[in-house]
């Protein structure tokens, strides 16, 4: 009976997320540069290597290794759900373009709509004059990755989710731990060599 449900959810969502994707190719006529530009603005690379800088360089390093850490923790959540779920990525749409960002084959959970959440929570939160830059950007990213065809709409409700759980959490004591690691093992050596 579970396994009947589960299958009727998943069909209706590829049907669903189907129509959506053909809406954005061709009633809205979206450009692909566009949908491409917001998959990159969310890609963990860019973002892990941006906060990195901002966390051995600001003087309010505290919160740029919570951000560090709460992306590094999102990358693991994603990584362990889409490695039990295994759900693969549209075949109506094409998943390898010629790009310098490669595509991985798993579709469940969305990391980009995982990590945009994440990003524009702590980051309004933070610098609330941000939030009327952050939540439109987080909400064209996770809706591009179904018009662009990379993600199947329930792949973004659970990205959301995890996003979402990952802000709320982020002062459990597996992340305070992490952050103790980091800053007297990593953060530390690097100054005592400097």
């Amino acid at each position: 009976m579970l396994k009947n449900v589960q299958e009727n959810l998943a069909i209706f969502d590829e049907k669903l997320s189907y129509q959506c994707y053909r809406l954005g190719q061709r009633t809205l006529n979206i450009k692909k540069r566009y949908l491409q530009s917001l998959e990159y603005s969310c890609h963990g690379i860019p973002w892990l290597s941006l906060i990195t800088l901002f966390t051995f360089t600001s003087s309010d390093n505290d919160f740029w290794l919570d951000l560090l850490i709460g992306l590094l923790i999102d990358i693991v959540y994603i990584a362990l759900a889409k490695a039990s779920c295994r759900r693969r990525r549209p075949q109506y749409a094409p998943q390898a373009d010629n790009t310098w960002i490669t595509v991985d084959k798993l579709s469940f959970p969305s990391g980009h709509a995982s990590r945009s959440i994440y990003v524009a929570l702590i980051l309004s939160n933070r610098f609330s004059y941000l939030s009327i830059i952050l939540w439109p950007w987080a909400l064209a990213v996770t809706i591009s990755r179904v018009l662009y065809g990379r993600h199947f709409i329930g792949d973004i409700l659970a990205g959301t989710i995890i996003g979402y759980f990952n802000y709320v959490t982020r002062n459990f004591p597996i992340q305070q731990f992490i952050k103790w690691f980091l800053v007297t093992m990593v953060y530390e050596t690097i100054n005592d060599n400097y």
